[in-house]
């Protein structure tokens, strides 16, 4: 759900919105996708670190290794920033001045790109570490479920 709110819902709605609200032309309207792009390198790059960094951190104070749900508390930063940043978006856009193009529409998007990248991250290596054995199932399965949900959720 996160995938789709997160993700798809901004992606769809970017063309939706802002090119009515702000009057933007083809070129001027893809260039508003380097809010997604930038996020999700973001989020990519800070989830996956800081994931390895807080397991690291269990595992010298507790001196053995850390149970795979102690990864899980990380995922909640994620949750919260993916909302906040759709919120960010949305309310922005509709506050927005018709024709004057303003960019903290763009900033909620980078916040949202970036919670969703840190809950995909660590909610994918939590999977991997709960079936190492099995990892590259995990990971064709993860991305199996949250295409279907990409898909249904625009028409739900």
């Amino acid at each position: 759900m996160v995938f789709l709110f997160g993700s798809v819902l901004i992606t769809v709605e970017i063309p939706q919105l802002l090119q009515l609200k702000y009057d933007l032309n083809t070129e001027q309207l893809g260039l508003q996708f380097i809010a997604v792009i930038i996020g999700s390198i973001l989020g990519e790059q800070i989830g996956g670190s800081s994931s390895d960094y807080w397991m690291n951190r269990r595992s010298r104070r507790t001196h053995k290794r850390p149970e795979p749900e102690y990864r899980l508390w990380l995922s909640y930063i994620g949750f919260c920033l993916t909302i906040i940043g759709a919120i960010i978006f949305l309310a922005r856009t509709e506050q927005g001045r018709q024709g004057h193009w303003e960019i903290t529409p763009l900033v909620g998007v980078t916040i949202a790109a970036f919670g969703n990248q840190i809950v995909t991250t660590v909610l994918v290596t939590y999977a991997v570490d709960c079936y190492p054995e099995q990892s590259a199932s995990v990971g064709v399965f993860v991305t199996f479920v949250r295409q279907i949900w990409g898909f249904i959720g625009p028409f739900w």
